[in-house]
């Protein structure tokens, strides 16, 4: 299973060159801020994966449910559902239970990172999230590669 009960803080890791096969996922950005989450996902597409964007939780977790992203970078700071709530909710689908979830958001205290972990995200960056520490991120992940 993907998703598993370790929170990791990727902030503490500095960012080195990846140096494996890379990885292409489905991922979707979620940010209220639409140029912040179109820029992400470009950026992730010249990478070579496939994404998708929602800004507010529950477009989220309606676009979870119908594109079922291998990954999701979450802004915990959202309109309609906060990031939580939307972790919450889709942990609770059993489509969701195998996704990879990443804050990326401007919350930054412990036990904002504590909430993050007790709701299911894997792993929570405080923005700015630098590319290379995401791209690292990423390779790293124990999924299997899309063809």
């Amino acid at each position: 299973m993907l998703a598993d009960n370790h929170m990791a803080d990727a902030n503490t890791t500095t960012a080195a060159a990846v140096k494996t096969t890379p990885k292409h996922f489905k991922i979707l950005i979620v940010d209220d801020n639409h140029d912040s989450a179109l820029s992400m996902a470009m950026m992730l597409s010249i990478m070579g994966h496939d994404t998708r964007t929602a800004h507010d939780g529950e477009s989220a977790v309606d676009t979870a449910e119908s594109f079922l992203p291998e990954v999701i970078l979450l802004d915990i700071g959202l309109p309609k559902l906060n990031g939580y709530e939307v972790a919450q909710r889709i942990r609770e689908k059993p489509w969701g239970t195998a996704m990879f979830l990443i804050a990326v958001t401007g919350w930054g205290q412990e036990e904002d990172r504590q909430r993050s972990s007790e709701v299911g995200l894997n792993v929570h960056m405080v923005k700015p999230v630098e590319p290379a520490a995401l791209e690292k991120l990423l390779a790293g992940l124990p999924l299997t590669e899309r063809q």
